[in-house]
């Protein structure tokens, strides 16, 4: 994959990294909110945890996913000797 895409996938795996981190902290603040109402065993806040768990999971492999991007742009850096 020529370097151009590279970077554009990086800058979009980037994007998601972050994007994900906001709506991590969001989740965080309901389950938080909830549970300071007196509402942290209502069906509500299992499912504001569930959810909360998915987000930290596709948070690990956006992660992930930003990370073989940037390896593989550092690999396309360094010349290759025979």
């Amino acid at each position: 994959m020529n370097g151009n895409k590279l970077k554009t996938y990086l800058e979009m795996a980037e994007r998601h990294v972050n994007e994900i981190g906001f709506y991590l902290d969001h989740q965080r603040q309901i389950v938080v909110e909830l549970e300071r109402r007196g509402r942290g065993q209502s069906e509500t806040a299992k499912l504001a945890k569930e959810i909360l768990k998915s987000f930290e999971i596709a948070q690990k492999a956006y992660v992930a996913h930003r990370n073989i991007l940037r390896e593989a742009i550092e690999r396309e850096r360094k010349p290759v000797v025979p």
